[in-house]
């Protein structure tokens, strides 16, 4: 019953430890701890910010051990932080984050260039801005936001001035 993601990303349940771990980075982001919540072993649900309210947080947070270059598959537990919180959280309170479900003849429809607009931002960002990262970290966020760019056919310097990347 955890988030099964098809390989991409760790799939074993959280420790304590690095659950807090996990936490207190957060927390040294500026967000509140008590809006961070671990969902666990019995939750399906991937780690994400819920609104501009809570960071859920669950065992895909953590990269996959296998020898993948996925960059997305890399990312550490700090980086994935640093993505959710830096990078959605605080452009969603800024109002820069991107729409990423169009409602279009009654129904929700994904809008899969703004998801990869705003996936792409929240990764540069986290990147750019986050303290307590490695430089490691940092430069497997930037192929992360580039990589999810290329995956819909879009070049970073075509849209780098729609991205909230230049200042936190």
């Amino acid at each position: 019953k955890i988030v099964d993601t098809k390989g991409l990303r760790n799939e074993t349940p959280l420790t304590q430890e690095q659950m807090d771990e996990l936490r207190e980075y957060a927390i040294s982001l500026g967000f509140d701890e008590d809006k961070i919540e671990f969902l666990g072993p019995d939750s399906t649900s991937k780690t994400s910010i819920f609104g501009d309210e809570l960071l859920l947080i669950n065992n895909d947070v953590l990269p996959v051990s296998n020898g993948t270059t996925n960059p997305n598959s890399l990312i550490s537990g700090k980086g994935s932080i640093a993505h959710e919180v830096i990078g959605h959280y605080e452009t969603v309170k800024k109002g820069t984050a991107f729409n990423q479900i169009e409602f279009i003849n009654n129904d929700f429809i994904p809008n899969y260039r703004n998801i990869a607009l705003d996936e792409a931002q929240a990764s540069i960002r986290a990147a750019r801005f986050a303290p307590g990262l490695t430089d490691s970290e940092r430069m497997t966020l930037l192929r992360d936001g580039i990589q999810r760019l290329k995956n819909e056919n879009i070049l970073l310097r075509d849209v780098k001035h729609l991205l909230d990347i230049n200042a936190r």
